[in-house]
């Protein structure tokens, strides 16, 4: 029987969740403090000549210490977590539904971040639709030109745009892209653009419920359904231009923020040892979902 993961890769956006935990080098430092441990293990007194208890958590120093020392490599559980999310969907069928907000606006808005940035640059930037895949991951970055390598994240609201970072996850994920199309630099760039008209009057009706119901002609309806415009207006004229006719509850507009301080750029650059490590990953992954889908057979044959 042909195996479910036989050709199994992780996606681009999967590869920072395996990729936790990597093996640190070994440090001169490292060298010392495990003579040390080991010294005082064997005689009962530590680098000061003191009498010393060995405990449970001195012989996991040691133990942490020598695989360092040989390089070894395990997966940790957050990767083994999100392996096991991946055998449920593929073997069983069965996965978490993710559909928020959230989620939607980043899936709806990529031109308009994309315009975003084109603006910002003075140029013109195109969504890629090209699919790569290398037998180690796949994926289809959001925009490729000859300089850089762009992942575009749309930030649902202003909060959340200011507080936006380079996260190790992105970073990953750009890194596999970059890997994936043979360039070595690539740029995260996060995007504070208008939400669309129907994912406003879903706020604004959620807002309503929590706030008592008001008549809409109510000094307090007025006042937090035109804040949560400000929330999700950026470009007045945009939303004007996307949405024409759209009854606004503000009163008078003077909210823009002007576009460059709507884009955020963080750097990301590929290394060759960024590689060693995809590719090293990848083929544990793969490994464990085999073993697990043995595991699984072996349960569903038992009698």
């Amino acid at each position: 029987m042909k195996s479910l993961f036989e050709n199994w890769k992780p996606r681009a956006s999967q590869i920072g969740h395996l990729m936790t935990g990597l093996p640190e080098k070994f440090t001169k430092e490292d060298e010392t403090k495990l003579a040390e441990l080991l010294e005082e293990k064997q005689t009962g007194k530590n680098a000061n000549g003191r009498a010393t208890k060995w405990t449970d958590t001195k012989q996991s120093s040691v133990d942490e210490l020598n695989r360092k020392k040989k390089g070894i490599d395990e997966l940790p559980t957050g990767a083994i977590t999100k392996l096991e999310e991946i055998f449920n969907h593929v073997f069983w069928g069965r996965r978490k539904l993710i559909f928020n907000k959230y989620l939607e606006k980043g899936n709806i808005n990529e031109e308009d971040s994309l315009d975003l940035y084109s603006k910002v640059d003075g140029t013109s930037y195109w969504k890629n639709d090209e699919y790569f895949d290398n037998g180690f991951v796949h994926g289809t970055p959001d925009n490729i030109t000859d300089e850089l390598l762009r992942d575009i994240k749309s930030n649902f609201e202003y909060d959340t745009f200011k507080k936006a970072e380079l996260t190790s996850l992105y970073s990953w994920q750009i890194k596999a892209y970059l890997w994936l199309t043979g360039k070595t630099n690539g740029e995260l760039c996060y995007a504070l653009v208008n939400s669309p008209a129907h994912r406003i009057d879903a706020e604004k009706k959620s807002l309503w419920y929590s706030v008592g119901m008001p008549d809409e002609t109510e000094d307090r309806w007025i006042e937090a359904a035109s804040q949560l415009e400000r929330n999700h207006i950026f470009d007045m004229a945009k939303f004007k231009q996307d949405a024409p006719g759209y009854d606004l509850v503000t009163p008078i507009w003077s909210f823009d923020i002007p576009s460059h301080m709507r884009a955020k750029r963080f750097p990301v650059t590929l290394e060759d040892s960024d590689i060693e490590h995809m590719k090293r990953r990848s083929i544990m992954a793969k490994e464990w979902l085999l073993k697990r889908e043995q595991e699984e057979l072996n349960l569903i044959n038992k009698k």
